[in-house]
């Protein structure tokens, strides 16, 4: 009677391993620690079917076959729990990769056992001891074996290992979820607890096996199973990504990676660990969205009309990618993280060039920013043999403007001086061989950058600004002024700043003799 109550616990505790360990493959993500507590839970629930099996069997070779079963099961289910601990707890991604190699110990058991039922043959006369007929596990009275031996050290080892980790690293971890530490530990001392106590009496006292409390065996495994579960799986790091279990999720075309709240790195598709692979990114459980986009791989062109989707654009491939974000949240409406989906522009030139522009460009007259001409001086410094002439142009009282005709008015004598300026730069070539930019430094004033081989054509480059803001000014009531001036970079190290306001110096000579 006692044993059919047995087995139907232990019946009962392999269904509920069984259920947990799906729950935790359907739910978390592939590079998730949980899916370890999944492979964890199945190994516990084959561990007590496997153990519960051997009361039903009477040949002495089918009972030692079960029993080797037994042994991996319970070393994979250990080296799972490990390696989830370790992920959960150890930052170094170095340290992390060397628990996995605990995986190997399963292997050798099994070698081990092939080898000593391959070139033995004790295993062949063994019997079920006579005054044991009565044990509800009756292999477990057989001599012991060398690799049984070596199974128990490592699984106690494992399990010691597996109690104390969360306590020696102090890690984030164990500070924001403190009820996954704390029992998920007590758990697996409890486990610790039952299995230790069952191997002493079944190898230093056996005469006392048939009193062993076998239910507080089978209690240590439903314990140990089912904290786990409840304390991995509701915890919002492993339950917030249930868009894993989607369908879609793996047979969608365009890219999806996942992130925690943090911008932690949580999974990806199929599609976005291509698009990895491609520009070789490796991404890892600590990586982040910073780590993965960096500035050498992918450049942000600007933000579309949503808040929540932007641009990127590859440094090499100068491939356009369409970004949009989507928040996660949990069963309680609780943001828990997000993902972003990747849509690749075909029509590339158009949209960058558009986004170069808007990121780098003035908005009312289409001049360059002051950032950009600190790199284009830059570049033309070390470029060209010659010395450089920075040119500066500024439109004379514009704050007077403003307060007699009102900015929607000046706004226009600003765009009509730029257009002024670059079709003076046209017209006189002035910028032959260099490549033709303007840019706004400031509200009134702007700058570019010539060959000192055109320095002959700055007076009549001058005349003509000139003239045509008299031509503007005609019929206004408001006149359009202007002030010009330039100077010559012939040192290297000669900086942006410096030649700019040399530049502006001499203007402000220019706006003396106007005035």
């Amino acid at each position: 009677m006692f044993g059919n109550k047995i087995l139907f616990f232990k019946l009962i505790i392999a269904i509920l391993c069984f259920f947990y360990g799906i729950l935790f493959f359907q739910t978390c993500p592939k590079s998730s620690a949980g899916r370890y507590c999944g492979i964890g839970e199945f190994s516990i629930g084959f561990w007590s079917i496997f153990d519960e099996i051997q009361s039903f069997l009477q040949n002495t070779e089918s009972i030692l076959y079960i029993q080797t079963l037994t042994y991996i099961c319970a070393e994979v289910a250990v080296c799972s729990f490990i390696t989830f601990t370790s992920k959960m707890v150890i930052s170094s991604p170095i340290k992390k990769q060397y628990i996995s190699y605990v995986f190997l110990f399963p292997g050798i058991t099994l070698i081990l056992n092939i080898i000593t039922e391959l070139f033995t043959t004790s295993h062949l006369f063994l019997c079920i001891p006579k005054n044991m007929l009565i044990t509800t596990y009756p292999g477990y009275n057989f001599p012991k074996t060398y690799y049984y031996y070596f199974h128990s050290v490592i699984c106690y080892t494992v399990i010691i290992m597996t109690i104390f980790m969360p306590f020696i690293h102090n890690t984030r971890h164990k500070k924001n979820s403190p009820l996954l530490s704390l029992s998920y530990a007590l758990a697996a001392i409890y486990f610790f607890i039952s299995n230790f106590y069952k191997f002493i009496i079944e190898n230093f006292f056996p005469y006392i096996y048939l009193n062993f409390p076998e239910q507080m065996n089978s209690i240590s495994f439903l314990v140990f199973s089912t904290v786990t579960f409840f304390s991995v799986f509701f915890q919002k790091d492993e339950y917030n990504l249930r868009l894993v279990t989607e369908k879609l999720y793996d047979s969608i075309e365009f890219p999806i990676i996942i992130f925690s709240n943090d911008d932690k790195y949580i999974d990806s598709n199929k599609s976005a660990n291509e698009l990895m692979e491609k520009y070789r990114i490796n991404i890892s459980g600590n990586s982040n969205f910073s780590s993965i986009f960096t500035e050498d791989k992918f450049s942000t062109l600007g933000t579309s009309s949503s808040a929540d989707s932007f641009f990127l654009s590859g440094i090499q491939d100068k491939h356009l990618y369409y970004c949009k974000k989507t928040n996660l949240f949990s069963f309680t409406k609780k943001q828990i993280g997000y993902y972003l989906t990747f849509a690749k522009i075909d029509i590339y030139s158009e949209h960058l060039k558009h986004l170069d522009h808007a990121a780098h460009s003035d908005e009312l007259t289409g001049c360059k920013k002051r950032t950009s001409f600190d790199q284009f001086y830059l570049e033309q410094n070390h470029s060209k043999k010659e010395p450089l002439i920075v040119i500066c142009a500024r439109i004379n009282h514009l704050e007077q403007l403003n307060e007699k005709i009102g900015l929607k008015k000046t706004d226009l004598y600003v765009v009509n001086f730029s257009n002024i300026l670059k079709n003076s730069i046209t017209k006189h070539n002035i910028q032959n061989g260099m490549e033709k930019n303007l840019f706004r430094i400031s509200g009134s004033l702007f700058t570019f950058i010539v060959s000192a081989k055109n320095q002959d054509e700055i007076v009549d480059f001058f005349k003509t600004i000139r003239r045509e803001c008299s031509a503007f000014s005609k019929n206004r009531v408001e006149q359009l002024s202007c002030s010009l001036g330039y100077s010559v970079s012939i040192n290297k190290e000669t900086t942006s700043e410096k030649a700019l306001q040399k530049s502006f110096d001499n203007m402000m000579l220019d706006i003396a003799s106007v005035n």
